[in-house]
């Protein structure tokens, strides 16, 4: 008797380790949210942003990512930090052939908040919809923490009158 006491008792210790461990890790995962927009042919160019959850405390000192779009319906020429990313080393390259844009970041200190990662910069050019997709490319610190990517899209409507 005593010794199926123990077992389950055993059981029990490690069942609420896991959860516990399992709640960590779901929690440790931060969210990466790109924007779905409608805007007429022909507006002017505009600031985008590319918003996080909360960084306070996952020790991150780095990104990565490949934005992927479509070139004949929007175009994507700049970007810069946003309040979140702010002081630190920034890379952009537009390989607009590519329909895509590589982005990354490093810095010496971790950051922390949530909000406006950073900002890009789309013109719009003609009817239609564009993805925006990041295809799994999103990294902090290489992989660590885990990110939860929502993708987003733009939609051009033809000029009203």
């Amino acid at each position: 008797m005593r010794k199926s006491q123990i077992n389950k008792f055993k059981i029990l210790i490690i069942g609420i380790t896991m959860f516990m461990l399992g709640s960590n890790i779901v929690s440790a995962q931060v969210s990466v949210n790109l924007p779905a927009l409608t805007r007429q042919q022909g507006d002017a160019p505009e600031w985008i942003n590319v918003t996080v959850g909360n960084l306070t405390g996952q020790n991150i000192t780095a990104f990565q990512f490949t934005l992927f779009y479509n070139k004949n319906i929007i175009s994507i020429d700049s970007a810069i930090c946003g309040p979140v990313a702010a002081g630190g080393l920034f890379a952009f390259n537009a390989d607009t052939a590519n329909q895509q844009v590589k982005v990354a970041f490093a810095t010496a200190y971790a950051l922390s908040g949530s909000g406006t990662l950073l900002k890009l910069k789309v013109h719009y050019k003609n009817i239609g919809t564009s993805t925006l997709s990041l295809n799994d490319t999103f990294q902090f610190n290489a992989g660590n923490p885990p990110v939860s990517v929502e993708g987003g899209s733009i939609i051009i409507n033809g000029q009203e009158r």
